[in-house]
């Protein structure tokens, strides 16, 4: 789906500086995996009260933390996870 025509609101959830600049589009950008870990669950929370339909994540390596985040994101997906690579 072409983001730039949706109406709905849309989020980008990245580590490190890689700000989407479109409309309907939130980028939130975590400057660490350990203050992603940290601000996750407020920033879903946010995200749900912003109507956002739609949250796109960069996945991050499954070791230490980043497995605690990758599992966190599984379950507020109820599974609901696309593997864009593939």
């Amino acid at each position: 789906q072409d983001l730039s025509k949706t109406k709905q609101k849309v989020a980008v959830l990245s580590l490190g500086k890689d700000v989407v600049k479109r409309r309907n589009v939130i980028s939130v950008c975590f400057s660490s995996k350990t203050k992603m870990a940290r601000l996750l669950f407020s920033t879903l929370r946010g995200l749900d009260q912003q109507k956002v339909a739609l949250i796109f994540v960069k996945g991050i390596d499954k070791e230490g933390i980043g497995l605690a985040i990758m599992n966190r994101l599984q379950r507020a997906s109820c599974g609901n996870v696309v593997n864009c690579l593939k």
